[in-house]
């Protein structure tokens, strides 16, 4: 999961707590109040950990999918659906197809001019897309086509680092176009920066 800080009130927020113990340790050794907890769907690698983290910080809110069984959740989100952390704006995105219910958060600052952030769950990765669990390519051609609107400065997180394997296969696929990256990505992992 990813911790998000907003700077000007401190609020924060985990996405896809799939397991509590390492976010536990970084908002501790970081003295960070937990305020949310952002869904995008119901696998247990993405909800694992609600349970013990609504146990350690008793006001915590849990905002996730209202498509699908998300536990203990506060706030279900649908499509269109906007909240605040702070002055940080969030929109949610339905995004079916990796499951029926996923949906995707994009946050902007209200107070200053800085590029979009995309948590995509198990929609986007680096380099390739989700599975298709309870969808068909279609639904995921239709997810790229709307993803695509997003501004091209929109910073995008996914949930899993897949880009090495991604772009194996892409290399696989089409190595005059991806065969340089995918060698640029192992020699970046080998080096230690990713």
């Amino acid at each position: 999961g990813y911790i998000i800080i907003d700077k000007s009130s401190g609020l924060s927020a985990v996405v896809d707590p799939g397991e509590s113990e390492p976010i536990i340790n970084v908002l501790e050794d970081n003295q960070i109040n937990l305020n949310q907890i952002w869904c995008t769907h119901k696998h247990n690698d993405h909800v694992g950990g609600i349970v013990a983290l609504k146990e350690r910080y008793k006001n915590v809110k849990v905002l996730g999918t209202k498509y699908e069984h998300i536990p203990m959740n506060d706030e279900p989100l649908s499509e269109g659906y906007t909240f605040q952390l702070g002055l940080l704006d969030v929109t949610i995105w339905h995004l079916p197809c990796h499951t029926k219910g996923h949906i995707a958060f994009i946050v902007n600052s209200s107070n200053v001019d800085s590029p979009a952030i995309l948590f995509s769950g198990d929609t986007l990765f680096v380099g390739g897309c989700g599975r298709f669990f309870e969808g068909n390519a279609n639904d995921m051609l239709n997810n790229m086509i709307r993803l695509s609107t997003l501004p091209e400065s929109t910073s995008v997180y996914c949930a899993h680092e897949y880009t090495e394997s991604n772009y194996r296969f892409l290399s696989y696929i089409d190595e005059r176009t991806c065969s340089e990256r995918y060698k640029s990505i192992v020699n970046t992992r080998k080096e230690g920066k990713i």
